[in-house]
This record gives structure tokens, C-alpha cells and sequence, in this order.
């Protein structure tokens, strides 16, 4: 009878450490696919007063392979551009947060504006790049790859949406895109096979194909892709004037008699380019024009209506005339000096 239970006994050990370890736990965050996983259960016990011999039981797994790639955009907010410019950059990052390495189809797709505004307009060209020569900024002639080929597990690379911005576009249009890397499969040169879902049960001593990816704008959650937006909005050029006067004569002082010099400083903001400006500055009441003292960047003009920049009651009567042509926020500040005596 004593024979009998200690089987028995065994027998029910055996079956509960088997049952407790089939059970397939989870895969610890980074460990690469394809590692085998094994695990030992022992048992100790007495019978009777008796050391009993110990019961083992083992049980391995395969962790399998996580699709999860991560797209973010590096633009904080919209990307100005101007009218009329090709080739303008949205700029992303794409991450490898999976455990193996990953090939990367990339595609831009139209997207609702991040920024919560209205998009309302398409760039023309647009086109799909990767940052291979590790320089900041898309450089055209040496970023050309329109895929990403071998990104390993946990790092990183930056895309870049080109478009070319229809001329005519008013100030404040918006073209929203999305990023889209889709996951192939790594391992070799090129592009590989597009990356597909273990479908049916789990095998435990095999490498499924597990997605584990978030949706995005242009994608659904677990689809094995991954998506993030930006947006272009058209910015027009302001003009600002900064006018100042200060007394040459007379002691610095504002007296009949004293020679007050004007200064005008002309600057441009933002994306586009300011075409044509002309500064028009009428002669103050109770003052009148030095001759000879109408500059422009520390040039002389003369103050007649001629082939130069400037005039003084030619272009327009009673005023000072200056043509700085077409500006934009990459242009030096246009300083412009004219001299007057108080009558």
C-alpha cells in the first residue's frame, strides 16, 4: 500500500510542475528573435522520513520575431515654405523597435494637418528619400535610397517627403503628408519580402512573426507598419521699416539750423521673397534736403532719376525715392541715410 501511494505521489508532482511550466511566457523586451529559451523545474521531497530522488521537469521556446517599427516626425510645427520652390523638405525618423533586423518600404501619403489646421492643397513631385551620408538636411545627389535596407533592431534613420510647391499658393495654404514604412523582411541586400503575420496558433519551438506596431494616421495598430505626419503651410514675406533721426549739428540738438540725419533700415521675414520694394520717404515739413547725402548700404546715390537705386523729387515730388528690388529673409538689411537741415 505504501508502494502504491509514493506512485501515486510522484505522479502528481510530475503533472503539476509539467502543467505550471507549458504555459509560454512572455518575451523579455530585446531579446532577438530565434533565441531558444529553456527552463528547469525540480522538486524536492521526504516520504516517510526519506529523501525522495528529484523530480525535474524542463520545457523551451523560441521567442519570436516583433514587428514593430515607429515613425515620428522631427518637425515641432509647420515647415514655412513660399510659392513656387521644388524640392521642400518634411523631415521623419524611423526606429526599429523590434528584436530583428528590418528592410523598410516608405511611401507619403496625404494626411489631416498635425498642427490643427485645414489642409487645402497638394505639393507636386512628391517623393520619398533616406539620410545616407549622415549629413543634416536633404542633400540632393547623395541621399537617394527610397527604402530603408537593414535597420537593426533598436536603431534609427532619418526620411525625408520632398514636394515642389505650386506657384500661386496664398499665404497660410496647407499640404499635410504622412510617412508610411511598411516592414519587409532584412537579411539581405535590396529590399526583401514584404513582412506577413504567423497566422494560427502560436509554435512554441518556432519563430512566428508577431506585429506589434500602433496605429498612425496613414496605418492601423498591429498591421506591421507605422506612420507619422507633418505639414507645409505657405508663409509670405513682411517687410519691416526701423526709421530713426539723429542731430549731426548744432551741438546734437533739434535747433533752426541743425542737420538732422534719417536712417532707414529695411529687413524681410519669412518664407517668401518680398518682389520689387520700393521705399518712397516724404521731406518733413519745415526741413529741407541736403544734397549729396542720399545712400544706400553705405553707397552714395545721386539725387537725380537715373540708372541708380535712388532719387530725391523725381520718382515722386517732395520725396525720397529708394528701389530695392526684390528681398527676402536671407537679404542683407537694406540701410538707407538721407540728411535734411531744419529751416
Amino acid at each position: 500500500m505504501k508502494r502504491t501511494t509514493r506512485y501515486i505521489l510522484t505522479a502528481f508532482i510530475a503533472l503539476v510542475i509539467l502543467a505550471a511550466i507549458t504555459e509560454r511566457p512572455a518575451r523579455a523586451a530585446g531579446t532577438p528573435a530565434g533565441v531558444t529559451i529553456s527552463g528547469q523545474a525540480t522538486a524536492t521531497y521526504d516520504y516517510d522520513a526519506s529523501p525522495q530522488p528529484p523530480i525535474t521537469a524542463v520545457t523551451s521556446f523560441v521567442v519570436d520575431r516583433k514587428i514593430d517599427p515607429i515613425v515620428t516626425t522631427t518637425n515641432n510645427s509647420y515647415v514655412s515654405v513660399a510659392p513656387g520652390p521644388a524640392s521642400q523638405a518634411l523631415t521623419f525618423r524611423v526606429t526599429n523597435n523590434g528584436n530583428a533586423t528590418q528592410d523598410y518600404s516608405l511611401a507619403a501619403a496625404n494626411a489631416a494637418d498635425p498642427f490643427g489646421g485645414a489642409d487645402n492643397f497638394d505639393g507636386a513631385n512628391v517623393r520619398v528619400f533616406v539620410e545616407t551620408n549622415g549629413t543634416p538636411g536633404y542633400q540632393a545627389g547623395a541621399d537617394t535610397a527610397t527604402f530603408i535596407d537593414e535597420l537593426v533592431s533598436d536603431a534609427a534613420t532619418t526620411v525625408y517627403i520632398m514636394a515642389d510647391i505650386p506657384a500661386g499658393q496664398a499665404t497660410d495654404d496647407i499640404a499635410a503628408y504622412a510617412l508610411l514604412a511598411t516592414a519587409h523582411d532584412g537579411g539581405a541586400a535590396g529590399l526583401g519580402a514584404l513582412t506577413a503575420a504567423t497566422a494560427g496558433a502560436n509554435s512554441q519551438l518556432g519563430v512566428d512573426m508577431v506585429f506589434a506596431d500602433a496605429a498612425g494616421p496613414a496605418d492601423g495598430a498591429r498591421d506591421g507598419a507605422h506612420s507619422a505626419a507633418s505639414a507645409y503651410r505657405v508663409a509670405g514675406a513682411a517687410v519691416t521699416l526701423l526709421k530713426s533721426a539723429v542731430a549731426i549739428s548744432a551741438g546734437n540738438q533739434p535747433v533752426t539750423g541743425a542737420t538732422i540725419r534719417y536712417t532707414i533700415a529695411v529687413t524681410v521675414s519669412g518664407a517668401g521673397t518680398a518682389a520689387g520694394v520700393v521705399i518712397s520717404d516724404p521731406i518733413p515739413v519745415n526741413t529741407t534736403f541736403v544734397a549729396g547725402t542720399l545712400t544706400l548700404n553705405n553707397g552714395l546715390l545721386t539725387d537725380a532719376a537715373d540708372t541708380d537705386a535712388g532719387d530725391v523729387n523725381g520718382t515722386t515730388a517732395g520725396a525720397v525715392t529708394v528701389r530695392l528690388g526684390d528681398l527676402n529673409s536671407a537679404s542683407p538689411v537694406q540701410t538707407i541715410t538721407f540728411e535734411v537741415n531744419i529751416n
